[in-house]
C-alpha cells in the first residue's frame, strides 16, 4: 500500500498463553525518530490480561484502558483498541514476523466496538472495502474515519444484543457459505460437528441462524456497508485484486421457516446485507436440523414462475448443505522442535498461569506453555473424555521441568529457548523423544530423562491401557525470570 509504518512485534506473549502480536502503524511523520509510547503501554495491557486468562484469538479484540491516555490513544480519543486477525491473502514479504501462530492487530474506532464484539467478520471485511484491499489491510491509520456509526436498523438486531452484549449470532469456525452460478453451497467440516449440534439445539422452531468463517476458497466476499446519510445498510462485494468474481463468500446464513407451501425442499433465497436469508417451511427446517444432527447432506431448490400462464415453475437456484472432510487448520506454520514435524491441524492447549509452575535456576526459568494432542481418526478423542489427559500432561510437565532446570544455562548458551517432549502411548508402543531446534537430543543427554521420565511414562501407559494410540507433545520455554 506504499506507506511507511512502525512495526511492533511482540516476543514473550506465548509465556502467558497468548499468540504473538504484530501491529503495523502508519507513521504520521516519516522523519519521526521514536515510536509512540502508547503502543508499548497497550501491548503491556494485552500481556497482563493474558496473564489473567483473557486470551485473544483470531477475530478477537482488545480495548484500551479508559483514562490511561491523556490525549486519547495514539493522540485520538476515537481510537479504541485493535481487531486481531490471521494473515490470509495479504502480502507480508519483507516483514519481520514472530514464530507462528501470530495475530495482526488493526486499529479500531470507538464506533466499531459493537461489531468487534458481536460480529467481527463484518468489521474485518468492511475495512477491506474501505481500503480496497482483500480481505482486510494489515496496517493501521490512527486518524481514519469510522466505517460504522450507530448500529441502527440491521438484521443483526434480531440475533445480537447490542445493548448489553449478552448474546450474539452463534458462529461455527471453518464453516463457509459460497455463492456460485446457480448454487449456494454451505460446507460444514466434520470436525465441527459438536458446534453444529449446539447451534441446532440453541435455535428456536422457526429460525436457524449460523455465523460463518472467512471463505478461503472464495475469490470474493459480500460486504455490509452502512450509508451514513440514512443509517441503512447496503450490500457490496470485495474481491481479490485483478481477479473476477467466480465464487463469492458470505458471512452468515439464516434459515427462516416462513415459507408457505407443502414441499419441504422448496426455498426462497435472497442476499441480506453480507449474508443469505433462506425461506423454507416448518417441515423443511425440521428436516434440515435432523440432517445436521445426523451429519447428512441435504439440498433445497428455489423456483421462480415464468411469464407464460400455466407453465411450470423454473428452477432458479439450489442450496446445498454438505459435510466435508476438510482438515483442521489450527496451528498453521507451527513446526515441532524435535524433528520439524508440521503441526497444522494438531489440536493444542495453552497452559494458563493458574495451572503452570516456573522452575527456577538463578535468573533463568523454564515453564511448560503448550500441549499438542494428536487427533487420530480411530476415536481417541472420545477416550480423552474418559481419562484426565490434562493430569497426565501436568505430571509429565512437572517431571520434565525438574530435569531441564539443572541445565538452563547450558541451553541458553547454546541458543536454545524452546524444547519439546513427545510421548506416545498405545497398545503396542510406549516411547518418548526430546529435542530442540529440529533435532533430537543425543543419547548421552537422555540419561537423566530416562531416570525421571520413564517411570512416569510407564505409569501413564498403565492408566491409558489398551485404548487407541495417544500422542502428546509438550512445549517448554526457557526465559529470563
Amino acid at each position: 500500500m506504499n506507506v511507511v509504518v512502525w512495526s511492533f512485534v511482540t516476543s514473550g506473549m506465548r509465556l502467558v498463553g497468548q499468540d504473538e502480536v504484530v501491529i503495523l502503524l502508519v507513521k504520521e511523520d516519516e522523519n519521526d525518530p521514536l515510536p509512540p509510547r502508547d503502543m508499548f503501554l497497550h501491548l503491556n495491557e494485552v500481556f497482563l490480561h493474558a496473564k489473567q486468562g483473557q486470551i485473544i484469538g483470531n477475530l478477537g479484540h482488545s480495548i484500551v484502558a479508559l483514562g490511561g491516555y491523556d490525549l486519547g490513544f495514539l493522540g485520538n480519543r476515537h481510537n479504541a483498541g485493535f481487531l486481531f486477525i490471521r494473515q490470509s491473502y495479504q502480502c507480508v514479504n519483507s516483514l519481520r514476523l514472530p514464530e507462528p501462530p501470530y495475530l495482526f492487530g488493526v486499529l479500531m474506532n470507538k464506533w466499531e466496538i459493537p461489531w468487534a464484539k458481536m460480529f467481527p467478520l463484518r468489521l474485518m471485511l468492511r475495512l477491506g472495502t474501505e481500503y480496497r484491499y482483500y480481505p482486510c489491510p494489515l496496517i493501521s491509520y490512527r486518524n481514519r474515519k469510522p466505517v460504522f456509526e450507530e448500529v441502527g436498523h440491521t438484521v443483526m438486531n434480531l440475533l445480537c444484543d447490542f445493548r448489553n452484549f449478552q448474546y450474539h449470532l452463534p458462529c461455527v469456525e471453518d464453516t463457509e457459505c459460497c455463492m456460485e452460478k446457480g448454487f449456494i453451497t454451505v460446507r460444514f467440516p466434520r470436525h465441527r460437528y459438536d458446534q453444529i449440534v449446539k447451534v441446532c439445539q440453541g435455535s428456536n422452531e422457526h429460525v436457524l441462524a449460523i455465523g460463518l468463517g472467512f471463505a478461503k476458497r472464495a475469490d470474493a466476499h459480500l460486504v455490509c456497508v452502512q450509508n451514513f446519510e440514512n443509517g441503512q445498510y447496503e450490500t457490496k462485494a470485495i474481491n481479490i485484486d485483478g481477479q473476477g468474481r467466480k465464487v463469492t463468500g458470505t458471512s452468515f446464513i439464516i434459515f427462516n421457516a416462513s415459507l408457505k407451501g407443502s414441499d419441504p425442499l422448496e426455498c426462497r433465497a435472497a442476499v441480506v446485507e453480507d449474508g443469505i436469508m433462506a425461506q423454507i417451511n416448518v417441515r423443511g427446517l425440521e428436516n434440515l436440523k435432523e440432517a445436521l444432527k445426523s451429519m447428512r447432506s441435504i439440498s433445497f431448490k428455489s423456483y421462480r414462475k415464468t411469464e407464460d400462464e400455466g407453465s411450470l415453475p423454473v428452477e432458479q437456484e439450489t442450496i446445498l448443505i454438505e459435510w466435508t472432510d476438510d482438515p483442521k487448520t489450527c496451528n498453521a506454520g507451527v513446526k515441532s522442535p524435535i524433528d520439524g514435524k508440521d503441526m497444522i491441524g494438531v489440536e493444542s492447549r495453552r497452559v494458563s498461569l493458574k495451572h503452570s509452575m516456573d522452575f527456577l535456576n538463578g535468573t533463568l526459568a523454564v515453564r511448560c506453555t503448550e500441549v499438542f494432542l494428536t487427533d487420530e481418526k480411530d476415536g481417541v478423542a472420545l477416550y480423552r473424555a474418559e481419562i484426565d489427559v490434562s493430569r497426565l500432561a501436568e505430571n509429565l510437565a512437572m517431571a520434565s521441568c525438574a530435569v531441564l532446570r539443572g541445565h538452563l544455562y547450558d541451553y541458553r548458551d547454546a541458543g536454545t529457548t524452546k524444547i519439546a517432549l513427545r510421548v506416545s502411548l498405545g497398545p503396542d508402543i510406549v516411547e518418548y523423544e526430546v529435542g530442540a531446534k529440529g533435532e533430537r537430543f543425543p543419547p548421552q543427554a537422555m540419561t537423566e530423562f530416562d531416570d525421571k521420565i520413564m517411570p512416569l511414562i510407564y505409569e501413564c501407559a498403565r492408566v491409558w491401557g489398551a485404548r487407541p494410540r495417544l500422542e502428546m507433545e509438550l512445549i517448554f520455554r526457557i526465559f529470563q525470570h
